[in-house]
């Protein structure tokens, strides 16, 4: 009875290979190219799926940003006559007096340029964003969620420039005592701002820049148009070291 077991096994594990589920079977030599037969081909691996959300490079763009910017802020002679002092006490007492909602700046710069540079910090998380990047506007879900997304990028990076470790109160202490230039107007409009100016980017991308792209050939014109109507996006290429002009949906001579 056991000689009958062990044969019973052994007639199973010498069982020919096309038997076999998994096996692989002869094919005819003219089935693969080159005349190489099928079934000594190794499969294609697929590629590796890019992370959803590229963490370094939105780091270190958004690091570099807030570089150049305080380093204008250094050409100020009023930020470089407040750089001495204590920094922790002299950073915590300005943040304490963060108060109301002026900041003493210009119509300008509380409602046009510091949306703007939101708008930047906007496109720093969309174009480390692996689906985001490729979207154009559009009335979806896909598309609002991933600028809202950008949104909130944005929003902590106003944090950081009015209240930070890296800010304004921190360096050249904006906001210290006995002065009124650390307000909330910055913090509560310029993220959201900024979202409104990425939304029309996107718009006037769409049904402005493509369609007149569409209708030359010059490209040097066609990198004027992208320039001029995605000023945000022009500086969000070049924190990546992209050319300004550069779109991740379509290359610059899409067309040919």
């Amino acid at each position: 009875m056991v000689l009958a077991l062990i044969a019973s096994l052994a007639t199973g594990w010498a069982q020919a290979p096309r038997e076999l589920p998994d096996a692989p079977q002869a094919q005819p030599e003219n089935s693969a190219a080159d005349g190489v037969s099928a079934m000594y081909l190794r499969p294609v691996q697929a590629p590796p799926k890019q992370p959803a959300f590229h963490w370094k490079g939105a780091a270190t763009q958004t690091f570099s940003m807030l570089a150049v910017e305080q380093s204008f802020r250094m050409v100020q002679k009023k930020t470089r006559d407040h750089l001495d002092g204590r920094f922790f006490p002299d950073w915590i007492a300005c943040v304490k007096n963060l108060h109301g909602w002026s900041d003493g700046d210009s119509i300008f710069t509380n409602y046009i340029s510091h949306p703007l540079h939101s708008s930047v910090a906007g496109y720093v998380e969309i174009q480390n964003d692996s689906e985001g990047r490729y979207l154009q506007f559009d009335n979806s879900e896909r598309y609002w969620m991933s600028r809202l997304r950008a949104l909130g990028w944005a929003e902590l990076y106003e944090v950081q420039w009015h209240l930070g470790p890296i800010s304004e109160a921190s360096i050249g202490h904006v906001g210290r005592p006995g002065t009124h230039t650390l307000g909330y107007v910055n913090i509560v409009t310029s993220a959201p701002g900024g979202l409104g100016l990425i939304v029309l980017e996107d718009w006037l991308d769409k049904h402005v820049v493509e369609p007149r792209e569409a209708r030359t050939d010059s490209l040097n014109k066609r990198r004027v148009y992208r320039m001029l109507f995605s000023p945000g996006r022009v500086f969000a290429n070049l924190l990546r070291a992209e050319k300004p002009w550069y779109r991740d949906n379509r290359p610059i001579d899409w067309t040919k």
